[in-house]
């Protein structure tokens, strides 16, 4: 009778820890707002155009607690080089589904990994010789993230993170920033 009774008393105790689990869970699931501050290198492959700058992105997304999905927008900035009076500038910003995998997402400090498929507008102004040219290309790429946030409160969250996207072909941007990430 008494293993009888230390058995159910251990099943009754799995069960709590589970669902305390399972609670603990439910509150990082919601829907969130997110921006960030990325000092970022971007740069054209065999031109000698490239930025490095601070560059904001900011996204919505939901948490699922293990993983999130967000839409994020960044806008890169221009690319400029100069030669006498011969000038060439090329604006890029770029729309980005992401997916993160959260390896401990019922603790304060959350490390991730993720990916990213980008599509990327480029503007392209050029002025050789007094004669201007303009055109617009829009490619799809990828890029991959890795980072680690803290839970300030059960909704806000701050962190630091590093990405590298393949915004195009031949085109591509490496960064580290802060993050401020609000969830409803």
């Amino acid at each position: 009778m008494k293993k009888i009774a230390l058995v159910l008393a251990s099943g009754l105790a799995m069960a709590s820890v589970a669902n305390a689990e399972d609670f603990a869970m439910d509150l990082n699931q919601g829907v969130y707002v997110s921006a960030t501050a990325n000092v970022s290198n971007t740069s054209i492959d065999d031109t000698p155009l490239s930025r490095s700058a601070i560059t904001p992105k900011i996204a919505i997304g939901y948490d699922f607690g293990t993983y999130r999905v967000e839409l994020n927008y960044a806008d890169l900035g221009k690319l400029k080089h100069h030669v006498n009076s011969n000038e060439l500038n090329v604006k890029l910003k770029n729309l980005g589904v992401s997916a993160m995998y959260n390896f401990a997402p019922e603790k304060a400090f959350q490390p991730y990994l993720g990916g990213r498929l980008i599509y990327t507008k480029a503007s392209l102004n050029a002025k050789v010789y007094n004669h201007h040219f303009s055109d617009s290309e829009k490619k799809f790429g990828f890029g991959a993230m890795l980072g680690a946030e803290y839970r300030l409160d059960s909704n806000i969250f701050t962190g630091i993170n590093f990405e590298y996207d393949r915004l195009a072909s031949n085109a591509s941007s490496a960064s580290a920033g802060i993050s401020i990430r609000y969830k409803f």
